[in-house]
């Protein structure tokens, strides 16, 4: 299936959101390590938060609301 060029813009956007969130965690989880923390604990709750970013977009992309 050929995608128009709005549905490859939002499928970039997406997948760029997507990006940024898995470096956020690795960022966090590193930057948190070398705190003592444990960095399991915390970058999971950060990758919740990101991937709440994400929700509108995905909702978009599937054609509800956002």
């Amino acid at each position: 299936m050929a995608l128009n060029e709005r549905q490859r813009a939002r499928m970039r956007s997406a997948l760029e959101a997507v990006l940024r969130a898995e470096n956020a965690v690795h960022d966090v989880a590193d930057e948190l390590a070398r705190q003592g923390h444990t960095a399991e604990d915390a970058a999971l709750d950060r990758a919740a938060a990101l991937l709440e970013e994400l929700v509108p977009i995905l909702e978009r992309l599937a054609g509800g609301r956002g």
